[in-house]
């Protein structure tokens, strides 16, 4: 599970972030409002799981606003802000993840993820985030992809490296993004576009 310093926003990307990415084991689709009640489902099924992250602590939404997020995210994503994706695995919705146009370096996108917990430990997460990472650099403003998590976030940092990318600092959270499980405390992580195994796919079964 990741969630992420914040700052002033950069100017919006050269173009919308797509909506689907095809990987090797799961699907990367923006999240559509007919299908708002299966996120809710999962949301809901997980949310001690969750609990170290912000939007947690708004939950439970009635259906209406989860439609109303939803659609709201994907006027985000054509203004070139953010893209948030639901991880399908087959026809199954097992995880939610995403670009975010929210950290003040121009050449930056952060990623964010979180899974079902009974998809936990079978690399549906690291492929989703090398899938993200891929995107990311597909355009020419970005040169950094970056993953920031609570320090106490174990399962978070695992991902983070073995995706390949290297903590960079820590810092203090900022207080929108603080849960009352948080330790206020995220380490930030990055992986630079000449360091990124474009060859990733082939490990991947």
């Amino acid at each position: 599970m990741s969630e992420g310093p914040r700052g002033q926003l950069p100017p919006p990307l050269s173009q919308p972030l797509p909506r689907i990415i095809e990987g090797p084991r799961v699907t990367l689709r923006s999240h559509d409002v007919g299908a708002a009640s299966t996120l809710g489902d999962l949301v809901m099924s997980n949310l001690d799981h969750l609990s170290i992250l912000p939007f947690a602590e708004r939950e439970p939404l009635t259906l209406d606003e989860r439609r109303a997020m939803i659609e709201e995210w994907e006027l985000t994503r054509l203004a070139g802000r953010d893209c948030v994706y639901g991880i399908w695995r087959d026809d199954q919705l097992i995880g939610s993840c995403g670009l975010h146009r929210r950290l003040p370096d121009p050449a930056a996108l952060e990623i964010g993820y979180w899974i079902d917990v009974a998809h936990e430990g079978q690399g549906f997460v690291r492929e989703s985030v090398l899938l993200l990472t891929e995107t990311a650099f597909t355009f020419e403003e970005i040169d950094v992809a970056v993953i920031c998590f609570d320090v106490q976030n174990d399962r978070s940092r695992a991902v983070a490296t073995s995706c390949g990318f290297q903590t960079v600092r820590t810092v203090e959270m900022a207080q929108e993004f603080r849960t009352s499980a948080a330790s206020g405390r995220e380490d930030v992580t990055e992986m630079r576009r000449a360091a990124f195994d474009v060859a990733w796919r082939d490990e991947t079964g």
